[in-house]
């Protein structure tokens, strides 16, 4: 549990109107309308976890990513992705006690720069906060905001989002809801007016509800923890 490794392999569904912006120099620059449906640009991740006082509950972890540059190349002209691959990574702290649970994370991402109308995009602060309350095993809900900035004078390049929602456990399955916007002041480019997400996860359930390494579904005693006497202590019972 000290090292977890993933891809997102995005999905994007795009419409729009044509627009075309006149740049100082006379030159015509547009975006392209219409419908699309486009693979964005798969994301490799790698997160691991550094230190952990099981006493307090708090962690502190770090996690890295890079992603590859498909977009562009499958469907030129609708901005799902970059011309370049991206990479970047966080350092993460994290505190989890009696079902509260709440994290930070701040670190930064490379990207090649690149300029559309009066916006220019490139490597960034990224940062994040979350809070969370699990009120049984199944059921939970939390909060989070995330942002980031270029360092530049230019409102429309900094954002900051939130959002809140739930999380419903059901058997092997993790179903969650949110919504969210952006933050007033800080709707910087590609921050929406309002965001309304769902998920859906499968996660096999591995309870351990004594706490003594044999999880529920082998243990013939899960409300009471093995004593390891060297007696049949592979049955969970003390």
């Amino acid at each position: 549990d000290r090292l977890q490794l993933g891809l997102v392999v995005p999905l994007v569904l795009t419409s729009g109107q044509a627009f075309e912006y006149s740049t100082p120099d006379g030159s015509l620059v547009g975006l392209t309308g219409g419908d699309a449906f486009a693979l964005a640009d798969p994301r490799f991740h790698a997160k691991g976890r550094i230190f952990t006082d099981a006493d307090s509950g708090f962690s502190l972890g770090a996690s890295a990513f890079v992603t590859f540059p498909t977009g562009a190349a499958i469907a030129p002209e609708r901005y799902v992705g970059d011309s370049l691959p991206t990479f970047g990574g966080h350092v993460i702290a994290e505190i989890l006690t009696s079902g509260f649970h709440a994290s930070l994370n701040v670190g930064g991402m490379w990207r090649e720069e690149t300029t559309l109308f009066s916006t220019t995009v490139g490597p960034q602060l990224t940062y994040g906060a979350g809070v969370g309350y699990d009120i049984t095993t199944l059921v939970g809900v939390f909060g989070e905001v995330t942002g980031a900035s270029t360092f530049s004078g230019q409102i429309d390049e900094h954002w900051l989002e939130y959002r809140a929602g739930g999380r419903l456990r059901v058997s092997d399955f993790d179903i969650s809801l949110a919504g969210g916007g952006g933050m007033p002041g800080l709707a910087g480019v590609g921050t929406p007016l309002f965001r309304v997400m769902a998920g859906f996860q499968w996660a096999p359930i591995h309870l351990d509800t004594d706490g003594d390494g044999v999880e529920d579904a082998s243990d013939a005693c899960p409300s009471e923890a093995e004593d390891l006497d060297s007696w049949e202590d592979e049955d969970g019972c003390p």
